[in-house]
């Protein structure tokens, strides 16, 4: 059963990513925007403003002389976020900020502390990144510039010299644990699960003895002078992470005919077939971005839903209505 929002609350957020030949969702959401009422929150919390900050406003540019790293992503060293962003951007070894969490990391982007941000945003296994989307929907503006899949596979890591009957605490990314969720109820069905703010995180608290191991990936072994205790831990072969790279808004790359565009939609009442008419039921909208596709693949817009088919059909509803049809 659907429900409204509870009073003062903000209405539930919806994040569609949609690829697209050209930018006609982007300006659409644009003039979606325009057309909604900017009033502030009401005690039933039917009317929300996207967000409290206003993007015009200056951001903080960081001590005075300094020039801003060029990338911030989720660390610390040795995370799938750091794999991402060097497969992205190869050059970046060496001279990215690795950051606690994923809002420090996109607050390290809204500060001006880094140019970039790069971020996951969701798993072929288990769906949306839920701490970036929510940063995302409700945060200071930031726009998606690029996407970045990477395969993703764990491995459990340990302290060279320990075997798996040693380990009584494991720890990870709570995504580790669901993406190895089969495999350690088969083999560790017992161990106590520590969550950690990422995998590599994980790995560093093993090497310091908090930790018996560690779900992660193998490349982190060496950072942390760990062991591979049992190599191929994921429960899916085959599955890809989807990482972005954010940026402070700013002027839209040239459409390539093969992008992608995210939008976020927040709906006065949560009920079957809002989805239906958003310009009369959403309380507020956020553009997320529009940027191309990772693998270069040629969109094709399926028969009946081209911009014009939609012009076509509501002049046709149009007509209707004044029974000129």
């Amino acid at each position: 059963m659907s429900r409204g929002p509870a009073a003062g609350r903000r209405p539930r957020p919806l994040v569609f990513s949609r690829t697209v030949t050209g930018r006609p969702l982007a300006r659409a959401a644009r003039e979606l925007r325009e057309a909604l009422p900017r009033e502030r929150p009401s005690s039933e919390g039917d009317v929300i403003a996207l967000s409290d900050t206003d993007p015009s406003e200056p951001t903080d540019p960081g001590p005075p002389g300094d020039k801003p790293v060029q990338y911030a992503y989720l660390g610390p060293e040795g995370t799938f976020t750091e794999a991402a962003l060097l497969a992205f951007d190869p050059g970046a070894a060496g001279h990215a900020m690795p950051c606690v969490s994923i809002q420090a990391t996109l607050d390290a982007v809204r500060s001006g502390s880094a140019e970039r941000g790069i971020v996951p945003i969701e798993n072929s296994v288990e769906g949306a990144v839920t701490a970036t989307l929510d940063e995302l929907a409700t945060g200071r503006d930031l726009v998606i510039s690029a996407e970045v899949p990477l395969p993703v596979a764990f491995a459990l890591l340990a302290r060279p010299g320990t075997e798996l009957g040693d380990v009584t605490t494991v720890g990870g990314h709570p995504q580790a644990q669901a993406q190895c969720r089969r495999w350690l109820e088969q083999n560790l069905p017992h161990v106590a699960w520590r969550p950690a703010s990422s995998n590599a995180e994980a790995a560093r608290q093993v090497s310091v003895g908090q930790l018996d191991a560690a779900l992660a990936g193998e490349f982190a072994a060496g950072t942390y002078g760990l062991a591979v205790l049992v190599p191929g831990t994921h429960d899916h072969a085959n599955a890809v992470t989807r990482f972005v790279v954010v940026n402070q808004p700013g002027p839209l790359p040239a459409a390539t005919g093969s992008d992608r565009t995210s939008l976020v939609a927040f709906l006065r009442e949560d009920h079957p077939g809002a989805l239906m008419g958003l310009r009369r039921v959403c309380a507020d909208i956020r553009f997320l971005g529009s940027y191309p596709r990772h693998d270069g693949g040629r969109t094709h817009v399926r028969p009946g839903t081209s911009d014009g088919e939609f012009a076509q059909a509501a002049a046709w509803l149009s007509r209707l209505r004044y029974g000129r049809v």
